[in-house]
């Protein structure tokens, strides 16, 4: 028997993208497709997940749909959901469809699925210890890349990770870096971002699980897609004029596929860090002082 299931994590409201990732499964005839979270974003989310929800796909919440769910439960204080910080999340519930954050409310934040004659796969977000879908997975902390995301995104080592874990196989997101690691012999894979890919190739990315003589294997693709559409998707929609940082990083990651957001993240650590500022007060000056034209220059298009 043999049975291939797609993975897809943090596509953000990016249409064009799933669009096109899904054109690539249908030409495949990969049916059975897994969601690992942050599906909300710019710009065009609620198509997003009715094109999901029309493919049966099996979802779960990201980080991104949990403050969607906290706040329709009016479990966040509005001095926190006001903040700089917040204005994606701000955004992405005001842009939503009642209809699909009432969806969200009955989303598990991570769930098992087992198809006949396979063994069991455990998807979550973040990690399985993780009841907030925040903590991203490293594989290795020694990188550039990776010591950068420790300076400002809370974290766990894969070796902690699969602790307890009683799946063979354990699929998560969050972080958008595509990578395979097998430990203990688990396989754990992150497929990457098909919305915000960080790993410096714009196309969107995604996996493929094989199940093949009684075991999974894993396949990592990416997938070419019209970044003009995103670009005036973004100027149509106004969340440029409205989400400051967040909309322009946000924009920037899917044109150059460079974690412009991570860069700029550290940089309102610095700046806070050098001028004694409040969080808040280091981002708005750090948003004016930015230099976002090192990453607009790769796209002329895109400088203000």
């Amino acid at each position: 028997m043999s049975l291939q299931v797609a993975i897809l994590s943090d596509i953000h409201g990016n249409f064009d993208a799933l669009s096109a990732v899904l054109d690539e499964l249908e030409q495949q005839e990969i049916r059975k497709i897994i969601v690992a979270g942050d599906s909300t974003g710019p710009t065009k989310q609620n198509h997003v997940f009715k094109a999901l929800l029309e493919k049966k796909a099996s979802l779960i919440r990201g980080n991104g749909e949990q403050r969607i769910v906290r706040k329709n439960r009016v479990q966040i204080p509005e001095r926190q959901w006001s903040q700089i910080p917040y204005t994606g999340n701000r955004w992405a519930y005001n842009d939503l469809d009642p209809s699909i954050k009432n969806y969200l409310e009955f989303l598990p934040d991570q769930r098992v699925l087992e198809y006949e004659g396979t063994t069991p796969i455990r998807v979550v977000h973040g990690s399985p210890q993780d009841t907030n879908n925040t903590h991203g997975i490293l594989p290795e902390q020694t990188s550039t890349d990776s010591q950068k995301i420790l300076r400002v995104h809370r974290t766990i080592s894969i070796e902690n990770a699969v602790q307890g874990l009683n799946e063979p196989v354990l699929i998560c997101g969050h972080t958008h870096r595509p990578w395979v690691h097998r430990i203990e012999e688990k396989l754990v894979v992150n497929p990457g971002s098909v919305g915000n890919p960080c790993n410096g190739d714009p196309r969107a990315d995604y996996a493929v699980l094989t199940w093949s003589k009684d075991q999974w294997s894993v396949e990592h693709k990416a997938v070419s897609y019209d970044l003009e559409s995103v670009f005036n998707g973004f100027h149509e929609s106004g969340v440029l004029e409205t989400g400051g940082a967040f909309a322009r990083s946000t924009l920037l990651c899917r044109m150059t596929g460079i974690d412009v957001t991570l860069e700029f993240l550290i940089y309102v650590r610095d700046v806070q860090s050098e001028n004694s500022l409040s969080y808040d007060q280091a981002y708005s000056a750090a948003f004016m002082s930015f230099d976002w034209k090192k990453y607009e220059k790769q796209h002329p298009e895109l400088k203000s």
